[in-house]
């Protein structure tokens, strides 16, 4: 356990002090600080002393604090900086996760992220200048805890928080490519970073080449798969495609030693597990399948009173439950450096299924001529969008909209089809959360932010709303994994959330990251031709994650009961109205999580938020 402090204020070791008891109280441990105090401005890390593995957390010297789960050793380009706080062009020279402070006597502190933001920084954005990795310390700091309704109503809408916003007014997070400078008085965010067309990385080539495709998928993988680490790697193999790929690559193509592990986790797909063996067979890999499960209410209780502890935030994603009971079973083992299929959802699948089963003729979109696809977008921008407002009276205008969206996605670049995109992406009403918050939220209001982070995002011709992966799939099951696996002390390496994977696999077209009913055939296909998995395994059915949903009928009802005990506690908070948490929860059966993937997202969601919350100050 080990958080980031830092900032400037009168009386830095106070502050200090209370960070220490804060989180003893939560964790019932003994925590240490280690950093810097010079005169208002501190900074450094407070961590548990029974951890001595210390293996997130890196300290280059007495004014550099460097934070990492790719990373095994300090850059060398951060070590040879004596002077100066211009860090900008080293920054930008790293490479996936990271955390970098650098503090300099009478000019003050800069703090710097990973450009994707993979990593979270917080921080007040009023006297006195604190931050920290951990929001929920930030909060109990606030002498009044001012909500950020707008923010509010977004994340329980779409299960996202945009850009820097948090839940509480006062407090921001760093975005993409980001820096935060304090200089006594005064904050000031930049951007050391910006996205630009140049980032995506394609090669000139025949784009109708499908064997240009398949070998670029490959070698982006297999770079992505370089890790600065060379001791044993524990592959997190569940039996799908996107796990079992990698680390078919890793040991075609690197000498390192690989273990696989299968977690078997309530309502699994035991199938995938059988495969997952098939597969470790097929690479001669050590193979090893563990079950957990819950079944009762005090293993329950304790479960998510430790993940709800650990969440500094409320995640979009199903992930977090599955995710903490794998990695809570990878604390048995000796192994501390982990693969996994994350992010492989964002960056490959492109689009929701429901989209592509309005459009019957995916499959043959690949034979489409670059020209006439083109010529098409042409006739939709002049033709379509100006009228989409009165689209109910168009015929077929599902079949048109998937097209459009399939074919090439400067769909969300006009405002009335950006509107009714977010429109139908939401399970409650503005009106319904105005009734939750006592707070009314205008549509506009509530879309503005999103759009000015949506274009402040230049892609090349394929890939507009690739944003859906920078501000989205970053929020959701690979940033759940990255938080808790550096909570819990692990080294986590995601390769399909990797820099190299954004910027090489998302310009990947999208008619090529999907077909027909199945999502990922081009990746399937790709496997098959390099021989990475055995034959059989392409006769398996797909793997559809939203459907191997984490509760058992029996676990359902034990949630429901621990979830709706939760909201009463929380009525006394009268931080909103609950009563239609408290409906939901109490309709929602096993049934209708199963058959509506929207259902078990708005669960799970609202469930992460409402645990969350509890485990808040108020």
């Amino acid at each position: 356990m080990e958080y980031i402090i830092g900032g400037y204020l009168k009386n830095p070791n106070l502050i200090v002090d209370n960070a220490l008891n804060y989180f003893e109280n939560i964790y019932s441990q003994t925590f240490d600080f280690e950093g810097l105090i010079e005169g208002n401005y501190f900074f450094g890390i407070i961590k548990e002393k029974s951890n001595k593995q210390n293996k997130n957390i890196f300290f280059i010297d007495n004014n550099k604090l460097f934070k990492s789960l790719y990373y095994n050793e300090i850059p060398g380009i951060l070590k040879t900086k004596k002077e100066g706080l211009n860090y900008d062009n080293e920054t930008n020279n790293l490479i996936n996760d990271f955390i970098f402070v650098k503090y300099e006597k009478n000019k003050g502190i800069k703090i710097y992220i990973d450009k994707f933001a993979r990593e979270k920084i917080y921080y007040t954005i009023t006297p006195p200048f604190l931050f920290s990795t951990s929001q929920k310390f930030l909060i109990s700091n606030l002498e009044v805890k001012n909500i950020n309704y707008n923010a509010l109503t977004r994340f329980l809408i779409i299960g996202v928080l945009n850009g820097n916003e948090t839940i509480f007014s006062k407090i921001n997070r760093l975005d993409i490519g980001e820096y935060l400078f304090i200089n006594n008085q005064k904050i000031r965010v930049n951007k050391y970073w910006k996205i630009s067309k140049d980032f995506f990385h394609i090669n000139e080539h025949d784009k109708n080449d499908i064997s240009y495709w398949e070998k670029h998928l490959y070698d982006s993988l297999k770079d992505a798969l370089d890790l600065p680490v060379k001791k044993p790697i524990l592959s997190m193999m569940s039996g799908g495609l996107d796990s079992t790929v990698i680390t078919s690559i890793l040991s075609k193509e690197y000498d390192i030693p690989i273990e696989a592990l299968t977690i078997i986790i309530p309502n699994y797909n035991e199938e995938e597990g059988q495969v997952a063996s098939e597969i470790a067979e097929y690479l001669n890999i050590p193979h090893k399948i563990r079950k957990t499960k819950l079944d009762s209410l005090k293993i329950l209780e304790n479960f998510y009173l430790e993940i709800f502890n650990i969440m500094e935030e409320p995640m979009g994603g199903t992930g977090f439950f599955s995710r903490y009971f794998a990695f809570k079973e990878i604390e048995k083992t000796n192994n501390q450096n982990i693969l996994m299929g994350d992010g492989a959802g964002e960056i490959l699948s492109y689009l929701r299924e429901s989209v592509i089963k309005k459009f019957k003729y995916t499959n043959y979109l690949y034979y489409v001529p670059l020209k006439l696809r083109s010529n098409l977008m042409n006739f939709l921008h002049k033709f379509y969008y100006p009228s989409l407002k009165l689209s109910s009276k168009l015929k077929n205008k599902d079949s048109i909209n998937s097209l459009a969206i399939i074919m090439n996605t400067n769909f969300l670049q006009s405002n009335s089809q950006f509107e009714t995109y977010f429109s139908s992406w939401q399970w409650t009403s503005l009106e319904e959360l105005a009734r939750m918050t006592k707070y009314k939220v205008d549509f506009k209001t509530y879309l503005s932010p999103i759009r000015k982070n949506v274009a402040s995002y230049p892609f090349n011709d394929y890939n507009n709303s690739a944003y859906h992966t920078l501000i989205n799939g970053i929020n959701s099951d690979s940033l759940i994994a990255h938080n808790l696996s550096s909570f819990l002390g692990l080294k986590l390496y995601c390769p399909y959330a990797s820099d190299i994977a954004f910027q090489r696999i998302l310009p990947i077209p999208p008619y090529l990251k999907i077909g027909g009913y199945r999502s990922k055939w081009f990746v399937r296909e790709m496997a098959k031709r390099m021989k990475l998995l055995p034959k059989n395994y392409f006769k398996w059915k797909p793997k559809y994650g939203l459907r191997q949903i984490f509760y058992t009928e029996h676990s359902l009802e034990l949630v429901k009961s621990y979830i709706l005990t939760l909201i009463e506690s929380l009525n006394e908070s009268k931080f909103m109205n609950f009563k239609k948490f408290t409906q939901f929860f109490k309709k929602s059966t096993l049934k209708t999580l199963t058959t509506h993937s929207s259902e078990y997202m708005k669960f799970n969601i609202w469930l992460g938020f409402l645990g969350w919350l509890s485990s808040i100050e108020l």
